[in-house]
C-alpha cells in the first residue's frame, strides 16, 4: 500500500515538474499514472474483505501443514513455540477471502481470560485487518463463553510493538518478559 502512495507522490510531483517547465508529454503522462494511482488506491481502500474464524482440532491435517510451512517465520515471534500437541489448547484458524491468513493458538486460565500463546498471521496480512476481527468482531463469541480478556506474554520487541497497537496494557512482569491483558 506504501507503494502505491509514494508512486502517486512521485507521479505527481513529475507531473508537476512536467507542467512547469513546459514538458507537456511528461506532464500528462505523469498526470495520468497519477489518476491510476488514486483510483488503485481508492478501490484498496473501499474493496470489501471476507474474513472467517474456525476453531479446529489440533489434529486437523491443513492446521499440521500450515504450521509447518510457516514454523521458521513463527519461530520468529515465538521463539518458545513447538509443534508439541496438546489438547487443552484450542486453536482458532483465521481466513481472509477464503485463504488461510493466520492461526491463534490459546489456553483458558483459572480466572476467566483466555492466554494467547501464539498470535500469528502470514507476512502478506499483516496489515491489522485479521487480528481486528478476532479481537474486536469476535468480542461477544468470547463473551458469551465466559471469557473477560486475553494474556499474551511478550517474547519479543516486535510482539510487543503489536500487543500495544492491539490495546493490550502491560500488567506485569514477569522473568523480564511483560504480561499484557486486553479487556473485552
Amino acid at each position: 500500500m506504501k507503494l502505491h502512495w509514494y508512486n502517486l507522490l512521485g507521479a505527481f510531483l513529475f507531473s508537476l515538474y512536467g507542467f512547469l517547465i513546459g514538458a507537456m508529454p511528461a506532464g500528462i503522462l505523469n498526470g495520468m499514472i497519477a489518476l491510476a494511482d488514486i483510483y488503485r488506491i481508492f478501490q484498496l481502500y473501499t474493496k470489501k474483505e471476507l474474513f472467517k474464524m474456525v476453531e479446529v482440532n489440533r489434529s486437523f491435517e491443513n492446521l499440521s501443514y500450515f504450521v509447518d510451512f510457516y514454523f521458521d517465520d513463527i519461530k520468529k515471534f515465538y521463539p518458545d513455540f513447538t509443534k508439541e500437541k496438546n489438547e487443552n489448547i484450542r486453536v482458532f484458524f483465521l481466513f481472509r477471502n477464503v485463504t488461510p491468513a493466520g492461526i491463534i493458538f490459546t489456553q483458558m486460565m483459572t480466572n476467566e481470560f483466555m492466554e494467547v500463546l501464539v498470535d500469528y498471521a502470514t507476512p502478506e496480512y499483516r496489515d491489522f485487518k485479521l487480528r481486528n476481527f478476532f479481537y474486536v468482531t469476535h468480542k461477544d463469541f468470547f463473551k458469551k463463553e465466559g471469557i473477560k480478556g486475553f494474556i499474551a506474554i511478550s517474547y519479543t520487541k516486535k510482539y510487543e510493538k503489536y500487543l500495544h497497537k492491539m490495546d493490550f496494557k502491560v500488567i506485569d512482569n514477569k522473568d523480564n518478559k511483560n504480561i499484557y491483558q486486553l479487556d473485552i
